[in-house]
């Protein structure tokens, strides 16, 4: 897969994130690929598992940060929707919020490993 493939798939705005690497398309590539080795994704699973709040919103705030400058909006959209909601103590949101995250976080994972 090339990486305009990738960005239609994703829904990445190319002109945009590759730009916050310097227009430098190989960069970003090269950041793109260690996405998936990032050790955040596993640290949030982790703090759901164990209800720990506080380290929820620190890794759903540190995941959206990253996603953010990637350019994988649904991942940061959903990231955020986590933080904000352990923001406001709605814990009973998590769980559902956290489905829908693990999914768009996996079709990324797929997408990401088949980039050449």
């Amino acid at each position: 897969m090339i990486l305009k493939e990738l960005s239609e798939i994703l829904n990445i705005d190319l002109a945009t994130t590759v730009a916050r690497f310097g227009n430098n398309e190989m960069l970003f590539v090269r950041f793109i690929k260690k996405f998936p080795n990032d050790k955040t994704y596993s640290a949030l699973c982790e703090a759901v598992e164990n209800k720990d709040y506080k380290a929820i919103e620190t890794s759903a705030h540190t995941l959206k940060g990253i996603a953010a400058n990637l350019g994988l909006s649904e991942i940061q959209s959903f990231s955020d929707n986590i933080v904000i909601a352990v923001r406001n103590e709605k814990y009973d949101d998590i769980g559902e919020l956290f489905v829908t995250l693990k999914s768009v976080y996996q079709k990324a994972i797929d997408a990401i490993s088949c980039l050449e």
